[in-house]
């Protein structure tokens, strides 16, 4: 079991050209998709501490599990033969998709620190720093975010930020209603 520490910053583009120049290639450029599921729906994460989700990679297809503890999140993760197997598992569960991100994400390095590069549909591009495996990652994460010019707080977690939108911005909610609609009828 993986435990995960990360913060995430809503970046202009500039910024995120700034920090792609100041770290090192990890892994390509991918699209992905993930389709979050929860017996809540939106208040899921909230009621439960835990995210259920499939990942959509172009090698891979996993089933995800999250579970949030203090100072991180606990990560376990099993390969599928499809998304639909997926989702049909969750739902008998008694879980329904409720949640998407659709994005791009490169992940590079800058010393111990992961970055991931996160070009989200609907939402922007973001730079998500981990720093679980960091001995030094206050210094580290604080390095970064001063070469790269990074201010303000860190953004809460992705479904936040979009659970947030959805419920204070209404041509974002038709679009996202839209956009879940169409990948859970495809399945």
């Amino acid at each position: 079991m993986e435990l995960e520490k990360e913060v995430r910053f809503l970046v202009t583009d500039e910024i995120w050209q700034t920090a792609l120049d100041n770290s090192t290639p990890y892994k390509e450029k991918v699209k992905m998709l993930d389709i979050t599921c929860g017996a809540y729906g939106r208040e899921s994460v909230a009621k439960t501490g835990k995210v259920f989700r499939v990942r959509n990679l172009p090698n891979k297809i996993t089933l995800e599990i999250k579970n949030r503890i203090e100072g991180g999140w606990q990560e376990e993760a099993i390969v599928l033969e499809s998304v639909e197997k997926g989702i049909s598992f969750l739902n008998l569960a008694g879980m329904k998709p409720y949640l998407f991100i659709d994005r791009y994400r490169e992940v590079k390095k800058f010393k111990d620190l992961k970055i991931f590069f996160d070009d989200i549909y609907l939402l922007g591009k973001y730079i998500e720093i981990e720093y679980q495996d960091s001995p030094d990652a206050e210094n580290q994460v604080k390095e970064f975010l001063n070469i790269c010019k990074i201010e303000g707080e860190p953004q809460p977690l992705y479904g936040e930020i979009i659970n947030y939108k959805y419920d204070n911005e209404t041509i974002f909610r038709e679009k996202f209603e839209k956009y879940l609609n169409t990948l859970i009828e495809k399945l």
